[in-house]
């Protein structure tokens, strides 16, 4: 009841005018950084209903709802990032990998298309090393071990197109890691 009345809101009126006739009601309200995002509330039409112990565990269930609130922002935020990153890679002339720790590819760019002849749903699942010319693997394994112990790397790399041909290609390899 505190929290409510502290906010400006007679708990009693508010109760009564709603036609809600609790004789005891805890308000936990669900923090977000500074900022409430909810509240959540315990009522019983008896009184003294809730003891000490009640209260706490209601303070902590409250927090575990926060915190659950704040993981889904969070969550969606980041496939909001995602999706800007993914349309960017899309409409982008340069090709883009999305490359699985193992090797294989689990996303290419449409540009695939004009640089290495495939398309874009054919390179899913072929191993990314399937792409580089046979005298530059050691060259382009020594990339992605610089990238993952010092950051992003950039070299041109002779890769082979899907009919055979060589093209050479300026390679950068950022790892990303999920965490």
């Amino acid at each position: 009841p505190g929290y409510a009345r502290n906010v400006g809101v007679d708990v009693d009126e508010l109760l009564v005018s709603h036609g809600i006739m609790f004789r005891q009601l805890v308000v936990v309200p669900l923090f977000s950084g500074d900022e409430v995002a909810g509240v959540l509330s315990v009522a019983s039409r008896q009184e003294d209903a809730f003891g000490e112990a009640d209260v706490a565990a209601a303070t902590r269930l409250g927090a575990f709802i926060a915190s659950v609130l704040r993981a889904a922002v969070t969550l969606e935020d980041r496939r909001r990032e995602h999706d800007a990153y993914r349309l960017i890679a899309e409409t982008s002339g340069d090709v883009v990998f999305q490359i699985h720790p193992s090797g294989d590819i689990e996303w290419a760019s449409p540009a695939v298309l004009e640089i290495y002849g495939y398309e874009p749903a054919e390179m899913v699942g072929m191993r990314i090393g399937q792409l580089v010319h046979p005298d530059h693997r050691p060259r382009f394994l020594q990339l992605i071990a610089d990238a993952k112990g010092s950051g992003d790397q950039v070299a041109e790399i002779a890769a082979v197109r899907a009919d055979g041909r060589t093209a050479w290609t300026e390679v950068a390899v950022r790892v990303v890691r999920n965490e």
